[in-house]
């Protein structure tokens, strides 16, 4: 429905693209927000927007108000892309707590298609990565990276690759490629580290977590392999992380 509302705004049919967008999207992203407060059972009981300032917290509400055009027809393109990114974000939450992976998926696939940007990058298909391995470690929830680096770890790659493996020896540093699999969500402007009293910058000049695709990139110690098991130490990754990717980078000196 928002690419259809987008395709009507690109043909001026403004009238049409208001009516989807008041009548059919926004009701839904409020059916996805009372989804992501547990009213599952009961998501399309009534009017979605009953009761939704009760239940949603004041930075929730305030992009809410934001999903709304003012009178200019044109705005609604604002609307749109606000919409879209606040609904992935419903959706990351949601996959979460439910354990479904598509909502995730297809609201980022959506959302990317409706964000301004240059063609050339918003024609190009969405990419889906199949890990290549899994972290084993005895790290269960997120610390500051510093932590999670100083507790050894393994890689355990799926044995049908294992042959990829030839050539890791030990001593030897290895950069591995994972997946920030328990984070969802981002903003383009960070405080550095979390910390507040900084002020923000982009996204990209900074080694946050929280990233428009969560993926993560650190230089690791090989210290030894065992058939498809990689033995690694200083990778801030905690167990059960999904490895996209495997790059000797330099032998140890």
């Amino acid at each position: 429905m928002l690419l259809r509302s987008q395709s009507r705004l690109l043909h001026e049919q403004f009238w049409l693209a208001r009516h989807d967008f008041q009548a059919i999207i926004l009701p839904r992203l409020m059916v996805l927000l009372r989804i992501s407060y547990g009213a599952v059972d009961n998501w399309l009981a009534g009017n979605p927007a009953d009761g939704i300032e009760a239940v949603l917290n004041e930075e929730e509400l305030a992009r809410l108000r934001e999903c709304i055009p003012d009178r200019d027809d044109r705005d609604l393109a604002r609307a749109l892309r606000v919409t879209a990114e606040f609904g992935a974000e419903t959706c990351a939450k949601i996959s979460e707590q439910q354990e479904w992976d598509w909502p995730r998926q297809f609201a980022q696939e959506t959302l990317a298609l409706l964000s301004p940007g240059l063609s050339e990058i918003n024609s190009l298909p969405a990419l889906y990565l199949k890990p290549i391995g899994i972290v084993r470690s005895s790290v269960n929830e997120l610390l500051r990276p510093d932590e999670i680096k100083s507790v050894p770890a393994e890689i355990i790659v799926d044995p049908a690759l294992s042959p990829g493996l030839d050539g890791l020896i030990g001593n030897q540093r290895l950069l591995v490629i994972f997946q920030f699999h328990k984070l969802s969500g981002y903003e383009l402007h960070q405080h550095p580290r979390g910390d507040k009293q900084r002020p923000k910058e982009g996204v990209f000049a900074l080694h946050s977590p929280h990233r428009p695709n969560p993926i993560g990139v650190t230089e690791v110690d090989l210290i030894r392999r065992e058939g498809n098991i990689l033995h690694v130490r200083g990778l801030d990754a905690v167990n059960g992380t999904p490895v996209l990717d495997l790059k000797l980078n330099r032998v140890k000196n």
